[in-house]
């Protein structure tokens, strides 16, 4: 991923391997630039922004929210080899926002800017391509949410089944995976004016150490995914509720092999 820009009438240029990145993945290239004598500072900054505002940027208020990566001198040297990580919890990129980097000048302007394309963690989309290989579910969009990365699914086609929605919100904390589900689901109750159709939610949570899910630090482990989902979905949606997608049995040994753990979920109307 190339940017290339002109301040001044030196040419600056900011390469980047790759196009694009996975949260909780390290980022490195090279800033280059034509070298001349005397020298003006740059400071590059990684912040979230909307697309549409790019033009005519409020710098001011985006850098109050923005992480300062770097500054360098645009000297004689000529260029300055680049590294940093991008957290795991970070903002992915979405149709209107994203992230960016933004370089700006010594007297607090901005001279240009890289979109960096950032996808959810590895974990995270292999486990919702387990749903999806697997137990059918499709993937109806990606979005930040204030609790982690918001996957909104909708149940398998044609299944006989009261779900009507499943939601998952993932994050790492101190690398535990924390995943928060939650389904919709329509129940039939009994009333004074007769039989009732009622919308229903149930909330549950479940973790796992991410060691238990990655063979290394860049290879997730598809059998302990595939585990974990099948047991989380089986305490999640169980008889009643997944009645048509058909009961997923429990693999053995799983709560051992992944060290996950359930959490009680709460119904609600």
């Amino acid at each position: 991923m190339k940017a290339t820009f002109v301040h001044k009438g030196q040419e600056i240029v900011m390469d980047l391997r790759g196009e694009s990145w996975r949260q909780g993945q390290n980022l490195m290239g090279q800033l280059k630039w034509q070298a001349v004598s005397g020298s003006e500072d740059l400071k590059v900054y990684k912040a979230l922004v909307n697309r549409k505002d790019l033009d005519e940027l409020d710098l001011g208020k985006v850098l109050k929210k923005a992480t300062s990566l770097f500054e360098t001198s645009l000297g004689e040297n000529g260029g300055e080899r680049i590294q940093f990580k991008y957290g795991e919890n970070e903002e992915i990129s979405e149709k209107s926002k994203g992230p960016h980097l933004l370089f700006v000048n010594q007297e607090q302007q901005l001279i240009g800017h890289l979109d960096l394309p950032i996808v959810p963690h590895i974990v995270f989309t292999q486990l919702v391509e387990s749903l999806e290989t697997f137990h059918r579910f499709k993937v109806k969009s990606v979005k930040n949410n204030k609790w982690g990365v918001l996957f909104d699914l909708n149940p398998p086609s044609g299944a006989k089944s009261s779900l009507s929605n499943l939601k998952l919100y993932q994050k790492l904390d101190a690398d535990i995976l924390e995943l928060k589900a939650s389904i919709t689901y329509d129940k039939l109750e009994y009333k004074e004016s007769g039989v009732e159709s009622v919308k229903k939610k149930l909330d549950k949570e479940f973790t796992s150490p991410l060691k238990k899910l990655m063979i290394d630090s860049n290879t997730p482990d598809n059998g302990a995914i595939k585990d974990f989902v099948a047991l989380a979905l089986n305490r999640l949606i169980g008889h009643e509720v997944g009645q048509g997608l058909g009961r997923i049995d429990e693999p053995p040994d799983v709560p051992e092999a992944i060290g996950g753990h359930i959490a009680n979920g709460n119904a609600s109307a």
